[in-house]
């Protein structure tokens, strides 16, 4: 079985908490983090495989991390990572990045502030290709949730860490295959969360039902 690779730079909560529900085997994951940060700490915790790489340099670290990804046998990577990468590393593995908003709306940095001015109706994620777009790569998966001006910020982030979990965990699901799993449509209610493709999941699209409601 192939491996995944993530880049994580800050916490990687929703990475970890999505290895955690799709029961993904450890041997089968690496992490690399381009700074000292909780994440590291947390992937060598848990007993994940992680590396520091640490480059100032865009195509320094981005060859650096193809060639050790390559090294773990991953065949697709996934970004939770707050700098670009190099076609050096796009180019060789498949590689994808989450985004804490519903693209094409709010690219670049502080996706959820950008949200919160315009005082749109939905915030939404996306699990997108990189390529030499900066979140302009092919859409993968989106989801949404409604929302409203009594949202402060804190709710915003919280409920941007449950879709980041969601996506992860899709991407974990269609990744490793959906063994095990109950070939049913979604069964939370249609108009609580949208998500495209859906889970097939059930246990997993409960758990997130269960998240949601906890906001309220």
């Amino acid at each position: 079985m192939s491996s995944i690779g993530f880049i994580l730079s800050r916490g990687g909560a929703s990475c970890f908490e999505a290895l955690k529900l799709s029961e993904v085997e450890k041997k089968n994951v690496h992490i690399i983090c381009d700074r000292e940060c909780e994440a590291l700490h947390t992937a060598k915790k848990q007993g994940y495989s992680s590396e520091l790489i640490e480059f100032d340099n865009q195509l320094q670290f981005s060859l650096s991390a193809k060639q050790s990804f390559i090294s773990h046998e991953c065949s697709a990577v996934v970004l939770l990572y707050t700098r670009l990468v190099a076609a050096e590393l796009y180019e060789n593995i498949s590689t994808f990045n989450i985004h804490p908003s519903l693209l094409p709306a709010f690219k670049g940095f502080n996706a959820i502030e950008q949200a919160l001015k315009s005082k749109v109706k939905y915030q939404g994620a996306t699990l997108h290709l990189v390529d030499e777009n900066p979140d302009g790569g092919e859409i993968m998966s989106q989801t949404m949730f409604p929302i409203d001006d009594t949202w402060n910020i804190r709710a915003r982030q919280r409920l941007s860490y449950i879709q980041k979990t969601m996506l992860i965990s899709l991407f974990l699901e269609t990744h490793f295959g959906r063994s095990g799993c109950d070939e049913k449509p979604l069964s939370v209610k249609p108009h609580r969360f949208f998500i495209s493709p859906q889970f097939v999941n059930i246990k997993q699209a409960q758990y997130f039902e269960n998240l949601l409601n906890d906001l309220f």
